[in-house]
């Protein structure tokens, strides 16, 4: 039987420590991959990966089910990432993620073409992503990776709810934008497209 978030979170304030580590592994992927897009640093990513987690348990004992225990978690990362980015900085110095991604590019000669393209598209979709400004980016991240509600963000960045919405209609706008740009047809490969 699979617990939901809220019933882990009772567990283990009622001392069962096995329950935080089933929350840490069912949150590790989502959270690492939000950070490690919002700062575009692997090493970033995972050190703030872990001051999230410390503040999560120190947190557990006095948390209070008031929404959703993910939403929690990722606002404790946010907020960490802009403490740090505050501190020294960091996303002026970002290494964006298409560099990453180059550094670890894999043999795509024996992949399914559906596959390789795919691929094309994510990677192109992340290099959109890390390009976006800042402000269009955090939003983003915060809604798709966080799971976090526009208020809840609104709230979060300090910014009025319509400024919210207006960033991340920007930030899809330009990855619509990047999308649509890649599925129409080349010339070269299709020959002459027709106007109308």
């Amino acid at each position: 039987m699979a617990y939901s978030d809220n019933d882990l979170v009772k567990q283990y304030q009622q001392g069962e420590p096995s329950a935080f580590e089933v929350l840490v592994s069912r949150y590790q992927r989502p959270l690492f991959t939000f950070l490690l897009r919002l700062t575009g640093s692997r090493e970033r990513a995972e050190d703030l990966f872990q001051e999230t987690f410390i503040k999560v348990l120190e947190g557990l004992p006095r948390y209070r089910e008031r929404g959703k225990f993910g939403s929690w978690l990722f606002k404790i990362a946010y907020r960490l990432s802009v403490d740090v980015w505050r501190q020294d900085g960091f996303w002026r110095d970002r290494v964006t993620r298409t560099e990453q991604l180059d550094d670890i590019a894999i043999s795509t000669e024996r992949l399914p073409d559906a596959v390789v393209e795919r691929a094309e598209l994510l990677q192109q979709i992340e290099a959109v992503v890390a390009k976006l400004p800042q402000k269009q980016r955090r939003v983003f991240l915060l809604r798709q990776h966080g799971g976090i509600s526009f208020r809840e963000i609104a709230e979060l960045t300090d910014e009025p709810l319509n400024t919210v919405l207006s960033h991340m209609n920007y930030a899809v706008a330009k990855l619509k934008m990047a999308v649509e740009s890649t599925s129409a047809p080349k010339e070269s490969e299709y020959g002459k497209t027709r106007s109308k």
